[in-house]
């Protein structure tokens, strides 16, 4: 049996959150039902649940750099959180979007835990974050290299977002796309919770993510960009870069949600490819949401070959 998963509760009255707690203790008992237990702060917790319409428990919430982790309930919109529900609650959307997150997030350790109680007691200190390096380190999802120049009648440009840990993979994908048409507004991210927050904020078109490093768990930076309440319009492309070729790899890409895989060294022809299934699906009236998911269930099995 798996263990509970520690949940916070910020900005509620000692009712709303005996409610809450009566919700997720009714779900428990159910076969593959996820477990919770009130964590004692939100440094200790996996995931947790705020008062939109407090904003001491959002602003918290947001200095820990934990919304991609965050439900809220409430009528003031919170964009970076993982789902946002109205007022009164529906105890079943609830339980469903929780024991979601709770799928896609791994447990918090001891040692986490730990570290994480640290950081948020130093609050504003200077040790509460790594120091930026020159040149280097990015605070931020951020602008890093322009596409060409627009023309006089310019053409709508393409946001892409690369999650890496360096910009390796951003100036190679730059590289192989500045012969076409279009322009490209590329941003980088360098960490998962950085990725999610330009999600959120920016809605790129394409996020393209490198598997196989230290820092950024590929495969959970997927699954997390795919939740939310965006329109399928606002649903970001997102394309998986794998260190090597390997069945294994590609169906965890599948699980994970991942549109299309591609493996490194990258090659032009297969990126322009994917590119250009793409802007055919879009294209394509079968592509429509009123048509289904049909169509964009058939490309995506497509892009995953």
């Amino acid at each position: 049996m798996s263990p509970p998963v520690r949940l916070a509760l910020l900005g509620f009255t000692s009712f709303e959150s005996e409610q809450i707690r009566a919700t997720l203790d009714a779900g428990a008992g159910a076969v593959g039902g996820v477990s919770y237990v009130q964590a004692e702060d939100l440094a200790s917790s996996s995931l947790s649940v705020v008062n939109a319409d407090h904003e001491a428990s959002v602003a918290e919430v947001r200095r820990q750099r934990r919304l991609a982790t965050a439900v809220v309930l409430g009528t003031t919109p919170c964009a970076g959180a993982a789902a946002q529900l109205g007022r009164a609650f529906n105890a079943v959307v609830l339980r469903r979007t929780l024991d979601t997150l709770a799928g896609a997030s791994p447990p918090v350790s001891e040692a986490v835990q730990r570290v994480q109680r640290d950081l948020a007691r130093l609050g504003g200190s200077r040790f509460a974050r790594a120091p930026a390096a020159p040149r280097e380190s990015a605070s931020r999802a951020m602008p890093l290299i322009q596409g060409p120049a627009a023309p006089a009648a310019p053409a709508p440009r393409t946001a892409a977002l690369v999650v890496d840990e360096s910009d390796l993979l951003l100036r190679q994908l730059h590289a192989l796309l500045q012969d076409q048409d279009q322009g490209w507004d590329w941003q980088l991210a360098r960490s998962a919770p950085e990725a999610l927050e330009c999600v959120a904020t920016r809605l790129p078109r394409w996020v393209f993510v490198r598997t196989g490093l230290d820092s950024i768990d590929g495969f959970h930076t997927c699954r997390m960009a795919r939740l939310g309440n965006r329109p399928a319009h606002l649903q970001p492309l997102v394309v998986l870069v794998l260190p090597q070729e390997g069945a294994v790899d590609r169906l965890r890409a599948q699980l994970a949600g991942a549109d299309a895989v591609l493996t490194q060294p990258l090659n032009a022809t297969a990126l322009r490819e994917l590119l250009s299934s793409a802007a055919a699906a879009a294209a394509s009236p079968q592509a429509a949401p009123q048509a289904g998911p049909k169509a964009q269930s058939d490309w995506h099995d497509r892009a995953l070959q």
